[in-house]
Protein backbone atom coordinates (compact mmCIF):
# COMPACT_ATOMS: atom_id res chain seq x y z
CA UNK A 1 0.00 0.00 0.00
CA UNK A 2 1.30 3.39 -0.98
CA UNK A 3 1.68 6.32 1.66
CA UNK A 4 -0.91 8.16 -0.55
CA UNK A 5 -3.26 5.25 -0.35
CA UNK A 6 -2.60 5.63 3.39
CA UNK A 7 -3.99 9.24 3.45
CA UNK A 8 -7.12 8.34 1.41
CA UNK A 9 -7.92 5.56 3.80
CA UNK A 10 -7.41 7.65 6.76
CA UNK A 11 -9.96 10.25 5.81
CA UNK A 12 -12.00 7.91 5.00
CA UNK A 13 -12.08 6.54 8.22
CA UNK A 14 -12.31 9.64 9.91
CA UNK A 15 -15.47 10.53 7.74
CA UNK A 16 -16.95 7.41 9.16
CA UNK A 17 -16.47 8.35 12.64
CA UNK A 18 -19.83 10.55 11.74
CA UNK A 19 -21.05 8.56 9.29
CA UNK A 20 -21.91 5.24 11.55
CA UNK A 21 -25.45 4.11 12.92
CA UNK A 22 -23.55 4.52 16.48
CA UNK A 23 -22.71 8.43 15.76
CA UNK A 24 -26.85 8.38 14.15
CA UNK A 25 -27.85 7.44 17.35
CA UNK A 26 -26.09 9.27 19.66
CA UNK A 27 -26.65 12.83 17.72
CA UNK A 28 -30.52 12.09 16.36
CA UNK A 29 -32.26 10.12 18.87
CA UNK A 30 -34.05 13.16 20.67
CA UNK A 31 -34.72 14.33 17.55
CA UNK A 32 -37.74 13.61 14.76
CA UNK A 33 -34.94 12.66 11.91
CA UNK A 34 -34.20 9.36 13.84
CA UNK A 35 -37.84 8.01 13.30
CA UNK A 36 -37.13 8.18 9.42
CA UNK A 37 -36.08 4.55 8.18
CA UNK A 38 -34.76 5.96 5.44
CA UNK A 39 -32.11 7.47 6.90
CA UNK A 40 -31.06 4.80 9.61
CA UNK A 41 -30.97 2.54 5.64
CA UNK A 42 -28.84 5.98 4.90
CA UNK A 43 -26.31 5.58 7.55
CA UNK A 44 -25.62 2.06 7.70
CA UNK A 45 -25.37 2.02 3.28
CA UNK A 46 -22.52 4.61 4.02
CA UNK A 47 -20.87 2.87 6.48
CA UNK A 48 -20.30 -0.38 4.73
CA UNK A 49 -19.42 1.22 1.51
CA UNK A 50 -16.76 3.42 3.43
CA UNK A 51 -15.67 0.37 5.24
CA UNK A 52 -15.38 -1.39 2.28
CA UNK A 53 -14.03 1.57 0.29
CA UNK A 54 -11.04 1.65 2.66
CA UNK A 55 -10.40 -2.36 2.07
CA UNK A 56 -10.26 -1.99 -1.23
CA UNK A 57 -7.97 1.40 -1.13
CA UNK A 58 -5.56 -0.36 1.47
CA UNK A 59 -4.93 -3.27 -1.18
CA UNK A 60 -4.50 -1.08 -4.08
CA UNK A 61 -7.46 -2.01 -5.79
CA UNK A 62 -9.17 1.13 -6.57
CA UNK A 63 -7.72 3.50 -9.75
CA UNK A 64 -6.33 7.71 -9.37
CA UNK A 65 -9.96 8.60 -10.20
CA UNK A 66 -11.89 6.21 -7.86
CA UNK A 67 -9.32 7.31 -4.84
CA UNK A 68 -9.87 11.06 -5.82
CA UNK A 69 -13.59 10.48 -5.89
CA UNK A 70 -13.65 9.08 -2.59
CA UNK A 71 -11.27 11.70 -0.98
CA UNK A 72 -13.42 14.08 -2.41
CA UNK A 73 -16.52 12.42 -0.66
CA UNK A 74 -14.27 12.14 2.68
CA UNK A 75 -13.70 15.83 2.85
CA UNK A 76 -17.59 16.63 2.38
CA UNK A 77 -18.32 14.41 4.96
CA UNK A 78 -15.82 15.59 7.34
CA UNK A 79 -17.01 18.71 6.50
CA UNK A 80 -20.73 18.60 6.83
CA UNK A 81 -20.11 16.46 10.35
CA UNK A 82 -17.80 19.52 11.91
CA UNK A 83 -20.83 22.09 11.25
CA UNK A 84 -23.08 19.65 12.49
CA UNK A 85 -20.82 19.29 16.14
CA UNK A 86 -20.32 22.89 16.32
CA UNK A 87 -24.37 23.40 15.92
CA UNK A 88 -24.66 21.09 19.29
CA UNK A 89 -21.49 22.16 21.05
CA UNK A 90 -21.43 26.12 20.40
CA UNK A 91 -24.48 27.09 22.95
CA UNK A 92 -27.36 29.52 20.91
CA UNK A 93 -29.89 31.04 23.52
CA UNK A 94 -33.65 29.42 22.00
CA UNK A 95 -36.99 30.09 23.18
CA UNK A 96 -39.53 27.35 24.59
CA UNK A 97 -41.26 25.34 22.84
CA UNK A 98 -44.38 26.79 22.11
CA UNK A 99 -48.24 25.12 22.18
CA UNK A 100 -48.36 25.58 18.76
CA UNK A 101 -46.25 28.01 17.27
CA UNK A 102 -42.83 29.38 17.81
CA UNK A 103 -43.12 31.78 20.82
CA UNK A 104 -42.99 35.41 20.22
CA UNK A 105 -42.96 35.62 16.27
CA UNK A 106 -44.17 37.66 14.05
CA UNK A 107 -46.07 36.83 10.27
CA UNK A 108 -47.85 39.33 8.24
CA UNK A 109 -50.55 38.19 5.57
CA UNK A 110 -51.13 40.61 2.72
CA UNK A 111 -53.33 39.96 -0.01
CA UNK A 112 -55.63 42.19 -2.05
CA UNK A 113 -58.73 40.75 0.64
CA UNK A 114 -57.25 41.86 3.62
CA UNK A 115 -53.69 42.46 5.63
CA UNK A 116 -53.38 40.99 8.91
CA UNK A 117 -50.41 40.47 11.31
CA UNK A 118 -50.53 37.00 13.90
CA UNK A 119 -48.31 37.43 16.73
CA UNK A 120 -47.46 34.69 18.71
CA UNK A 121 -47.23 35.06 22.27
CA UNK A 122 -44.87 33.77 25.11
CA UNK A 123 -46.34 30.30 25.24
CA UNK A 124 -46.68 29.47 21.60
CA UNK A 125 -50.08 30.44 20.42
CA UNK A 126 -52.07 33.42 18.56
CA UNK A 127 -53.50 35.52 21.25
CA UNK A 128 -52.11 38.52 23.82
CA UNK A 129 -50.05 37.59 26.64
CA UNK A 130 -51.58 34.88 29.01
CA UNK A 131 -50.51 33.68 32.22
CA UNK A 132 -50.18 30.35 32.71
CA UNK A 133 -52.13 30.67 36.47
CA UNK A 134 -56.16 31.29 35.33
CA UNK A 135 -56.79 32.85 38.90
CA UNK A 136 -60.34 32.82 39.72
CA UNK A 137 -61.26 33.25 36.07
CA UNK A 138 -63.76 30.56 34.02
CA UNK A 139 -61.06 29.65 31.49
CA UNK A 140 -62.06 28.91 27.67
CA UNK A 141 -59.32 27.26 25.25
CA UNK A 142 -60.93 27.19 21.24
CA UNK A 143 -59.20 24.28 19.02
CA UNK A 144 -59.61 24.25 15.77
CA UNK A 145 -58.01 25.18 12.19
CA UNK A 146 -57.75 28.63 10.42
CA UNK A 147 -61.68 29.27 10.87
CA UNK A 148 -60.37 29.38 14.86
CA UNK A 149 -57.37 30.90 13.92
CA UNK A 150 -59.07 33.59 12.82
CA UNK A 151 -57.47 33.90 9.04
CA UNK A 152 -57.76 37.25 7.40
CA UNK A 153 -58.69 39.43 10.36
CA UNK A 154 -57.12 40.64 13.51
CA UNK A 155 -56.88 38.08 16.05
CA UNK A 156 -59.58 40.62 17.80
CA UNK A 157 -61.55 40.00 15.44
CA UNK A 158 -61.43 36.14 15.60
CA UNK A 159 -64.49 34.29 17.12
CA UNK A 160 -63.24 33.36 19.76
CA UNK A 161 -61.84 36.67 20.75
CA UNK A 162 -65.34 37.91 19.71
CA UNK A 163 -67.15 35.54 21.89
CA UNK A 164 -65.13 36.39 24.93
CA UNK A 165 -66.64 40.33 24.04
CA UNK A 166 -70.29 38.88 23.62
CA UNK A 167 -70.07 37.04 26.68
CA UNK A 168 -68.73 40.37 28.89
CA UNK A 169 -71.23 42.13 26.89
CA UNK A 170 -73.73 40.15 28.87
CA UNK A 171 -72.23 40.08 32.20
CA UNK A 172 -69.91 37.26 32.39
CA UNK A 173 -67.30 39.46 33.24
CA UNK A 174 -65.05 36.96 35.42
CA UNK A 175 -64.26 34.79 31.42
CA UNK A 176 -61.08 34.28 29.33
CA UNK A 177 -61.43 32.80 25.94
CA UNK A 178 -58.14 31.90 24.50
CA UNK A 179 -57.39 31.23 20.85
CA UNK A 180 -55.61 28.11 19.83
CA UNK A 181 -56.56 27.59 16.40
CA UNK A 182 -53.68 26.34 14.03
CA UNK A 183 -54.34 26.81 9.91
CA UNK A 184 -54.72 23.90 8.11
CA UNK A 185 -55.07 21.26 10.62
CA UNK A 186 -57.74 18.54 11.82
CA UNK A 187 -58.69 16.61 14.42
CA UNK A 188 -55.69 14.53 14.43
CA UNK A 189 -53.45 17.92 15.75
CA UNK A 190 -56.25 18.82 18.14
CA UNK A 191 -56.41 16.48 20.12
CA UNK A 192 -52.85 16.87 20.48
CA UNK A 193 -52.84 20.71 20.93
CA UNK A 194 -55.44 19.32 23.76
CA UNK A 195 -52.44 16.85 25.33
CA UNK A 196 -50.02 19.86 25.72
CA UNK A 197 -52.85 22.74 26.31
CA UNK A 198 -55.38 21.13 29.00
CA UNK A 199 -53.10 20.19 31.55
CA UNK A 200 -50.78 23.76 31.29
CA UNK A 201 -53.85 25.95 30.81
CA UNK A 202 -56.62 23.98 32.79
CA UNK A 203 -59.21 25.38 31.12
CA UNK A 204 -62.60 24.88 32.46
CA UNK A 205 -64.64 24.67 29.06
CA UNK A 206 -62.53 23.22 25.36
CA UNK A 207 -64.49 24.30 22.42
CA UNK A 208 -63.38 22.45 19.36
CA UNK A 209 -64.37 23.95 16.11
CA UNK A 210 -64.60 21.38 13.25
CA UNK A 211 -64.93 22.50 9.76
CA UNK A 212 -67.98 21.34 7.87
CA UNK A 213 -66.25 18.43 5.79
CA UNK A 214 -63.13 20.04 5.33
CA UNK A 215 -61.26 18.17 8.99
CA UNK A 216 -62.61 14.84 7.46
CA UNK A 217 -60.60 15.35 4.01
CA UNK A 218 -57.68 16.50 5.85
CA UNK A 219 -57.88 13.25 7.90
CA UNK A 220 -57.66 11.27 4.84
CA UNK A 221 -55.41 13.38 3.23
CA UNK A 222 -52.92 13.89 6.20
CA UNK A 223 -53.21 10.01 7.60
CA UNK A 224 -54.71 7.79 5.53
CA UNK A 225 -52.88 8.42 2.60
CA UNK A 226 -49.47 8.66 4.55
CA UNK A 227 -49.80 5.13 5.57
CA UNK A 228 -51.19 3.77 2.52
CA UNK A 229 -49.19 4.16 -0.80
CA UNK A 230 -50.63 5.03 -4.06
CA UNK A 231 -49.98 1.74 -5.00
CA UNK A 232 -50.34 2.82 -9.11
CA UNK A 233 -47.44 5.13 -7.94
CA UNK A 234 -44.13 4.23 -9.51
CA UNK A 235 -41.24 3.08 -7.92
CA UNK A 236 -39.03 6.17 -8.61
CA UNK A 237 -41.42 8.51 -7.59
CA UNK A 238 -42.23 6.76 -4.37
CA UNK A 239 -38.48 6.25 -3.64
CA UNK A 240 -38.21 10.09 -4.63
CA UNK A 241 -40.60 11.13 -1.98
CA UNK A 242 -39.25 9.24 0.61
CA UNK A 243 -35.58 10.44 -0.14
CA UNK A 244 -37.08 14.17 -0.25
CA UNK A 245 -39.10 13.90 3.19
CA UNK A 246 -36.11 12.60 4.57
CA UNK A 247 -33.34 14.88 3.59
CA UNK A 248 -35.75 17.49 5.05
CA UNK A 249 -35.94 16.05 8.53
CA UNK A 250 -32.07 15.29 8.36
CA UNK A 251 -31.11 19.13 7.40
CA UNK A 252 -33.86 20.59 10.46
CA UNK A 253 -32.23 17.87 12.93
CA UNK A 254 -28.56 18.79 11.76
CA UNK A 255 -28.95 22.23 12.83
CA UNK A 256 -31.79 22.64 15.05
CA UNK A 257 -29.92 25.33 17.25
CA UNK A 258 -29.51 27.63 14.36
CA UNK A 259 -32.63 26.76 13.32
CA UNK A 260 -33.91 27.69 16.00
CA UNK A 261 -31.98 31.42 16.20
CA UNK A 262 -33.18 31.93 13.29
CA UNK A 263 -36.76 31.64 14.10
CA UNK A 264 -36.30 33.63 17.15
CA UNK A 265 -34.67 36.52 15.20
CA UNK A 266 -38.04 36.77 13.27
CA UNK A 267 -38.90 40.30 14.84
CA UNK A 268 -39.99 41.75 11.23
CA UNK A 269 -42.61 40.67 9.75
CA UNK A 270 -42.50 37.49 7.35
CA UNK A 271 -44.30 39.14 3.95
CA UNK A 272 -46.00 35.84 3.17
CA UNK A 273 -47.19 37.48 -0.17
CA UNK A 274 -44.10 37.02 -1.23
CA UNK A 275 -43.43 33.24 -0.40
CA UNK A 276 -47.36 32.65 -2.12
CA UNK A 277 -46.11 34.06 -5.30
CA UNK A 278 -43.37 32.10 -5.48
CA UNK A 279 -45.00 29.02 -4.96
CA UNK A 280 -47.86 29.88 -7.06
CA UNK A 281 -45.55 30.42 -9.67
CA UNK A 282 -43.47 27.53 -9.63
CA UNK A 283 -46.64 25.16 -9.15
CA UNK A 284 -48.25 27.26 -12.16
CA UNK A 285 -44.86 26.50 -14.37
CA UNK A 286 -45.15 22.86 -13.61
CA UNK A 287 -48.84 21.86 -14.67
CA UNK A 288 -49.05 19.51 -17.14
CA UNK A 289 -51.46 20.04 -20.59
CA UNK A 290 -54.29 18.98 -19.23
CA UNK A 291 -54.03 21.11 -15.56
CA UNK A 292 -53.43 24.23 -17.70
CA UNK A 293 -56.28 23.95 -19.56
CA UNK A 294 -58.16 23.18 -16.55
CA UNK A 295 -56.45 26.14 -14.74
CA UNK A 296 -57.45 28.51 -18.10
CA UNK A 297 -61.22 27.73 -17.74
CA UNK A 298 -61.13 29.52 -14.30
CA UNK A 299 -62.08 32.89 -13.68
CA UNK A 300 -59.46 35.46 -14.80
CA UNK A 301 -59.72 37.26 -11.76
CA UNK A 302 -58.76 34.11 -9.80
CA UNK A 303 -55.70 32.89 -12.17
CA UNK A 304 -54.79 36.48 -11.61
CA UNK A 305 -54.86 36.24 -7.79
CA UNK A 306 -53.08 32.93 -7.29
CA UNK A 307 -50.20 34.59 -9.93
CA UNK A 308 -49.96 37.60 -7.93
CA UNK A 309 -49.59 35.87 -4.59
CA UNK A 310 -52.95 37.02 -3.38
CA UNK A 311 -54.80 33.36 -2.33
CA UNK A 312 -52.87 30.35 -0.59
CA UNK A 313 -51.04 28.33 -3.39
CA UNK A 314 -52.20 25.14 -1.46
CA UNK A 315 -55.47 25.10 -2.66
CA UNK A 316 -53.82 24.95 -6.38
CA UNK A 317 -53.67 21.40 -5.02
CA UNK A 318 -57.11 21.28 -3.91
CA UNK A 319 -58.29 21.76 -7.18
CA UNK A 320 -56.20 20.25 -9.46
CA UNK A 321 -55.60 16.77 -7.52
CA UNK A 322 -58.37 16.51 -5.57
CA UNK A 323 -61.65 18.60 -7.02
CA UNK A 324 -64.30 17.12 -5.98
CA UNK A 325 -63.67 16.26 -2.07
CA UNK A 326 -66.35 18.11 -0.99
CA UNK A 327 -68.52 15.37 -2.66
CA UNK A 328 -66.60 12.20 -1.96
CA UNK A 329 -66.37 13.50 1.70
CA UNK A 330 -70.34 13.82 1.78
CA UNK A 331 -71.18 10.09 0.47
CA UNK A 332 -71.32 8.08 3.60
CA UNK A 333 -71.41 5.20 1.55
CA UNK A 334 -67.70 6.14 0.45
CA UNK A 335 -64.46 3.95 2.46
CA UNK A 336 -62.66 7.44 2.17
CA UNK A 337 -65.12 8.98 4.17
CA UNK A 338 -66.05 5.90 6.56
CA UNK A 339 -62.69 5.19 7.58
CA UNK A 340 -61.67 9.85 8.04
CA UNK A 341 -65.52 9.51 10.74
CA UNK A 342 -64.08 6.47 12.33
CA UNK A 343 -60.81 7.92 13.21
CA UNK A 344 -62.28 11.63 13.96
CA UNK A 345 -64.61 9.72 16.58
CA UNK A 346 -61.19 8.05 17.85
CA UNK A 347 -59.91 11.58 18.13
CA UNK A 348 -62.74 12.59 19.89
CA UNK A 349 -62.71 10.02 22.05
CA UNK A 350 -59.11 10.66 23.24
CA UNK A 351 -59.88 15.03 23.29
CA UNK A 352 -62.86 13.55 26.01
CA UNK A 353 -60.28 11.60 28.48
CA UNK A 354 -57.94 14.16 28.30
CA UNK A 355 -60.39 16.95 29.14
CA UNK A 356 -62.25 14.87 31.86
CA UNK A 357 -58.90 13.94 33.41
CA UNK A 358 -58.31 17.67 34.18
CA UNK A 359 -61.92 18.67 34.66
CA UNK A 360 -62.88 20.75 31.58
CA UNK A 361 -65.85 19.81 29.44
CA UNK A 362 -65.83 19.05 26.31
CA UNK A 363 -68.83 20.75 23.07
CA UNK A 364 -67.77 19.75 19.82
CA UNK A 365 -68.54 23.04 17.23
CA UNK A 366 -69.42 22.47 13.91
CA UNK A 367 -68.30 25.75 11.93
CA UNK A 368 -69.81 26.50 8.68
CA UNK A 369 -67.95 26.00 5.56
CA UNK A 370 -68.97 28.23 2.43
CA UNK A 371 -70.02 25.08 0.75
CA UNK A 372 -72.77 23.90 2.79
CA UNK A 373 -74.36 26.89 3.30
CA UNK A 374 -75.36 28.64 -0.21
CA UNK A 375 -72.58 31.69 0.75
CA UNK A 376 -71.31 32.71 -2.44
CA UNK A 377 -67.24 32.50 -2.44
CA UNK A 378 -65.20 32.47 -6.10
CA UNK A 379 -62.84 29.80 -6.74
CA UNK A 380 -63.25 27.70 -9.71
CA UNK A 381 -65.53 27.06 -12.07
CA UNK A 382 -67.27 24.10 -10.50
CA UNK A 383 -67.85 25.77 -7.18
CA UNK A 384 -71.39 27.29 -7.81
CA UNK A 385 -72.42 24.19 -9.14
CA UNK A 386 -71.05 21.55 -5.85
CA UNK A 387 -72.13 24.45 -3.54
CA UNK A 388 -76.19 24.48 -4.76
CA UNK A 389 -75.89 20.55 -4.45
CA UNK A 390 -74.56 20.52 -1.26
CA UNK A 391 -76.09 22.95 0.53
CA UNK A 392 -79.42 20.90 -0.84
CA UNK A 393 -77.71 16.96 0.35
CA UNK A 394 -75.50 17.76 3.25
CA UNK A 395 -74.82 14.73 5.06
CA UNK A 396 -71.53 16.04 7.10
CA UNK A 397 -73.44 17.00 9.68
CA UNK A 398 -75.11 13.44 10.17
CA UNK A 399 -71.16 11.99 10.82
CA UNK A 400 -70.82 14.96 13.29
CA UNK A 401 -73.61 14.86 15.19
CA UNK A 402 -73.28 10.89 15.42
CA UNK A 403 -69.74 11.98 17.10
CA UNK A 404 -70.70 13.87 19.51
CA UNK A 405 -73.75 11.78 20.35
CA UNK A 406 -71.73 8.64 21.05
CA UNK A 407 -69.44 10.80 23.69
CA UNK A 408 -71.99 13.00 25.24
CA UNK A 409 -70.71 15.75 24.14
CA UNK A 410 -72.71 19.02 23.82
CA UNK A 411 -73.11 19.93 19.82
CA UNK A 412 -73.71 23.09 18.42
CA UNK A 413 -74.15 23.12 14.89
CA UNK A 414 -73.90 26.96 12.78
CA UNK A 415 -75.34 25.39 9.50
CA UNK A 416 -78.67 25.81 9.36
CA UNK A 417 -78.20 29.48 10.86
CA UNK A 418 -76.13 30.68 8.10
CA UNK A 419 -78.03 29.17 5.84
CA UNK A 420 -80.93 31.26 6.91
CA UNK A 421 -79.66 34.29 6.56
CA UNK A 422 -80.11 36.54 3.45
CA UNK A 423 -77.51 38.22 2.96
CA UNK A 424 -75.34 35.38 0.81
CA UNK A 425 -71.99 37.69 0.62
CA UNK A 426 -71.70 39.90 3.59
CA UNK A 427 -69.97 36.85 5.80
CA UNK A 428 -67.02 35.53 4.14
CA UNK A 429 -64.36 36.78 1.85
CA UNK A 430 -65.33 36.73 -2.13
CA UNK A 431 -62.17 34.93 -3.02
CA UNK A 432 -60.46 33.19 -0.11
CA UNK A 433 -63.60 31.72 0.99
CA UNK A 434 -62.49 32.39 5.13
CA UNK A 435 -65.11 34.53 7.09
CA UNK A 436 -64.60 38.22 7.01
CA UNK A 437 -65.13 39.78 10.50
CA UNK A 438 -68.94 40.07 10.08
CA UNK A 439 -68.72 36.24 9.79
CA UNK A 440 -66.70 35.87 12.70
CA UNK A 441 -68.89 37.98 14.58
CA UNK A 442 -72.12 35.89 13.39
CA UNK A 443 -70.28 32.63 13.99
CA UNK A 444 -69.54 33.85 18.35
CA UNK A 445 -72.88 35.41 18.46
CA UNK A 446 -74.38 32.29 17.50
CA UNK A 447 -71.95 29.78 19.54
CA UNK A 448 -72.25 32.29 22.88
CA UNK A 449 -75.98 32.30 22.54
CA UNK A 450 -75.99 28.31 22.13
CA UNK A 451 -73.50 28.47 25.95
CA UNK A 452 -75.52 30.38 27.80
CA UNK A 453 -78.78 28.61 26.54
CA UNK A 454 -77.47 25.34 27.48
CA UNK A 455 -76.37 26.53 30.78
CA UNK A 456 -72.56 25.66 29.87
CA UNK A 457 -71.10 29.34 31.17
CA UNK A 458 -71.69 29.60 34.50
CA UNK A 459 -73.66 32.53 36.13
CA UNK A 460 -71.75 35.00 38.29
Amino acid sequence: MTAKNRIYAFFIALALLFWNPVSFYALYASTPAFASATLHFFYWAVCIAGALSIVLVMKNKTSERVNNILLACAYAGIFFAVLVVIDRVVPVPRAGEGLIFQPQTRVRYHTTEFDFTAEINSLGFRDRAVAVDKGGKFRVVCVGDSFTFGWGVSVENSWPKKLETYLAGRGYKNIEVLNLGQPGQCTATYKKIIAKAVPLLKPDLVLVGVLEGDDLVQLYEDNYRARHPNPNGSFWNTLSGKAHAAARLYLAASFKNVMSRLKQNMSRPVEVQLIWKRQATARINAFNDLQRINFSTWDSSVQELFRGGNLNPALLSYYMDFPLHEMIFNDLRHPATQWAARTMDQDFQEMKKMCDTHGARLVFVNIPDNFFIGHLVMRNPSDSVLAEYLEKNNRIGEIYRSIAAAHALVYIELIEHFRRLPDKTAYFFRYDGHPNETGYQEIADYIGARLLEKNIIPKE
